[in-house]
């Protein structure tokens, strides 16, 4: 039997793609999804990466335990408070890193 989902919206509904684009579009799409993430900041990122990867080898709670003490450790950063600023200002932030 085929147990694969073919119905476009079924898979975006269900989590298992984020997004569809046409064939032709793909690059262009990359390319504006990589800008995305290096605009984002870079320790909260490295953050997620490494929550990721140590998922993948424990079980759910040891991941979420793992995610909130990252999340104490992001908030505290000043790209935090760049990002907490610039929302307010209303202009993009700029992340150095820290």
């Amino acid at each position: 039997m085929d147990r694969r989902v073919h119905h476009r919206p079924a898979r975006t509904r269900l989590g298992i793609v984020d997004e569809l684009c046409p064939a032709g579009d793909l690059d262009d799409r990359l390319g504006e999804f990589a800008r995305h993430l290096a605009g984002q900041p870079p320790a909260a990122s490295q953050m997620i990466k490494t929550a990721v990867r140590q998922s993948e080898h424990g079980d759910l709670k040891s991941a979420l335990d793992l995610i909130a003490s990252h999340q104490g450790v992001a908030m505290a950063t000043a790209d935090s408070l760049e990002a907490l600023a610039a929302r307010a200002e209303g202009r993009p932030p700029i992340f150095v890193g820290r």
